[in-house]
Order: C-alpha cells, then structure tokens, then sequence
C-alpha cells in the first residue's frame, strides 16, 4: 500500500500536525510505503520518502498522478498552505486528482478557519476559508477534524 501524507512543513517543527503524524506512522497497523508530500523543502522520517510541489493546484495534481498512491492523507491546517489562509491550489488539485485516480482521501482538518476578533484582517478571509474547507469536504472520502 502506497500513501500519500500531504504535510504543510518539512522538514517537520513539532506541533500538533507533525506530533499526530508522527503518532499515525507509530500506530499504522500494517507499514505501507509512506510519501511525504510537502511546498516546502525538508526530508522526512526515516522509512518515507519526501515529494516537493510547487503551491499550486496543477503540481500537487501532477505529483499524485505520477506517483499513483493507494490513499491521500491531508494534514489541514489553512495558514500552513497559505499565507493568507486560504489554500484554494489544494482544493484545485486534489479536485482534478480525484477526477483522475480512484485514490482514497482523508481530510484531517487542524484548523477549519480562522475565529479571531472582528477587527483583524484574518478575520475578513473567514468566508474565503469557509468556501476552500467544503471543498475539501466534498472532495474527501473521509474528513475527520481535531477540537
């Protein structure tokens, strides 16, 4: 079984997105060929191997497709995509991959939007991230979210 791990850093800080993924490689019943998926440039854990894309829909759709996972495992966190928060390139890819491949998809959202007080410029975008976040939820197989 071949996964595809989309991370928003390598190589990893520890926070809650690296510390779960981390614990999912741990527990993972049976150990699949594990690729780490990533805009940045960074290595992996031992035993993985690391697939840089550039922030946009078409690479992260290329990647995926020459690479033929067996499932895709999204570690979403909207600020870690994207500077502004709105990550639109991961719904534009994995969209077209999901056209293409018959590839399971889970979403793990970290953070759904942003919740902050009214006067903050983040605070304006909560319907842009909104908008991106049910995108991914129609795209996924499965979503499942961190409180």
């Amino acid at each position: 079984m071949k996964l595809a791990l989309i991370l928003p850093n390598l190589p990893p800080a520890r926070c809650g997105v690296y510390d779960y993924s981390m614990k999912l490689h741990e527990l993972w019943p049976k150990s699949p060929e594990w690729v780490l998926i990533s805009s940045c440039h960074g290595a992996g854990w031992p035993g993985s191997s690391f697939l840089q894309v550039k922030r946009e829909g078409e690479s992260l759709c290329r990647a995926l497709a020459e690479l033929k996972p067996d499932a895709v495992i999204l570690q979403y966190t909207c600020y870690g995509y994207a500077e502004n928060g709105v990550p639109r390139w991961l719904a534009d890819g994995l969209e077209h991959f999901k056209k293409q491949c018959p590839a399971r998809l889970a979403v793990m959202f970290h953070e759904l939007w942003y919740t902050g007080p009214l006067w903050t410029r983040a605070r304006w975008r909560k319907s842009s991230q909104h908008a991106v976040a049910r995108r991914l939820c129609a795209t996924a197989d499965v979503t499942l979210a961190g409180v």
